[in-house]
């Protein structure tokens, strides 16, 4: 997984729709072992999108 922040939104972006869904596992997993653990966590992504700017897909805490 390669992350970066894109030259156009600034935003971490992610090169495919694939790769975006994988981080997304990734943070879930993440934020699920943090509660088990009693540790607050900030991470609340729930879905990916594709960016009208950077033409790359982004993690989103927003609802459909």
């Amino acid at each position: 997984m390669s992350l970066h922040k894109s030259h156009s939104c600034g935003k971490v972006r992610f090169r495919d729709h694939r790769e975006a869904v994988s981080a997304l596992h990734n943070v879930t997993t993440l934020r699920k072992r943090a509660e088990e653990d009693m540790v607050p966590s900030r991470r609340r992504e729930v879905r990916t999108y594709e960016c009208d700017a950077c033409h790359g897909h982004h993690l989103t805490s927003m609802a459909a």
